[in-house]
Formats: C-alpha cells, sequence, structure tokens
C-alpha cells in the first residue's frame, strides 16, 4: 500500500507537467476571441434601412474604390428642417475634406449635390438630416481617421457623427469584452 502511495506522489510532477502543457497548448491553440466575435456579430439590417441602402450605394460607385471602407458623415438640425445657411455651411465643410482629401486617404467624398440618383436616399424625408459618404483605403486605422474626422466635419448650430459599419462591429465587440 505505501508503495502504490509512494508512486503516486512521485508521479504528481510529471501529471501536473503533462497538465500544463496541455493547457499552454490549448491557449495557443484557441482562436481569437476578437477575430470571431467580429465574424460571427456582424448585424443584419432590412433591404429598407438606411445602412443596407448605403451599402448598395457602395456597390455601384465604381472599380477604382475596390479596397474602401466607407464612412457616413450625418448633419441633423435637431430644430428641423435645414436651412440654406447649414446647407452651405456643410458644403464648405465639405470643401475642406477635399482640400485635405490626400492627407486623410479619401478616395470619393459623395454627397447629394454630386450624386442626384441617391438624393433621396442622402436627404431624410423631412430635411433635418443630410448624409455625406466617404470611400477611405481599407488599411487606414479606422478609430484615429473617425477621431481627427469628426473635429473636421463639425458644423455650428448642427449635429454631426462620424460613423461606419466597421466602426459599429468594433465597438460592439469592444463592449462585449468587457
Amino acid at each position: 500500500m505505501n508503495k502504490t502511495i509512494s508512486n503516486l506522489h512521485k508521479n504528481r510532477v510529471f501529471t501536473l507537467l503533462v497538465w500544463l502543457i496541455i493547457v499552454f497548448i490549448a491557449i495557443i491553440s484557441a482562436p481569437s476571441i476578437t477575430t470571431t466575435l467580429q465574424s460571427y456579430s456582424q448585424p443584419t439590417f432590412s433591404t429598407n434601412s438606411q445602412p443596407a441602402r448605403a451599402a448598395k450605394l457602395h456597390q455601384q460607385w465604381g472599380a477604382q474604390l475596390g479596397k474602401t471602407t466607407q464612412i457616413n458623415i450625418v448633419y441633423e438640425n435637431p430644430h428641423g428642417q435645414l436651412t440654406a445657411k447649414q446647407v452651405n455651411a456643410i458644403r464648405t465643410s465639405i470643401d475642406k475634406l477635399k482640400r485635405h482629401q490626400s492627407f486623410y486617404n479619401i478616395r470619393q467624398i459623395t454627397t447629394p449635390d454630386n450624386n442626384l440618383s441617391g438624393r433621396s436616399q442622402m436627404l431624410s424625408k423631412d430635411g433635418s438630416t443630410q448624409l455625406v459618404l466617404l470611400a477611405i483605403d481599407a488599411d487606414q486605422n479606422l478609430r484615429v481617421l473617425v477621431g481627427e474626422l469628426t473635429s473636421q466635419v463639425k458644423v455650428a448650430g448642427l449635429k454631426s457623427y462620424v460613423t461606419s459599419r466597421q466602426l459599429f462591429g468594433m465597438l460592439i465587440i469592444k463592449k462585449w469584452l468587457r
């Protein structure tokens, strides 16, 4: 009996070492949680939703935009319809972006003024909101770029938002990982 207990005691170190190796291999070979969440947590939208319509517009933009990411800039007047002065201020803000297009690696800027076929999808029915679409190089650091663009696109008297589908997905994953 003592011999059996002595053998088990000697094998504990060996067993512990084997289990540590197994756990180490399991940790290394496990898939990345972030990658898994990104691939399985993409939101689905109805065909009439604004993100789905924006994705449809994105598909029609052209071949030179193959490796781009779409960023949406939303201008909203919380007090009602956009005035002519506010629309001009939006145009001025977008003109600033056009001047710095190469700095931000923007390949295309789509506004209601330069895309007449998509104008109805870029303006809200009540006239209080306008959407501007940017196609940027896909290899850009999206978080940094959105931070820079947020300060560039502000217009006095309007609420402005800079968002994208990829950024939305990253925020959901970040929230889940907490």
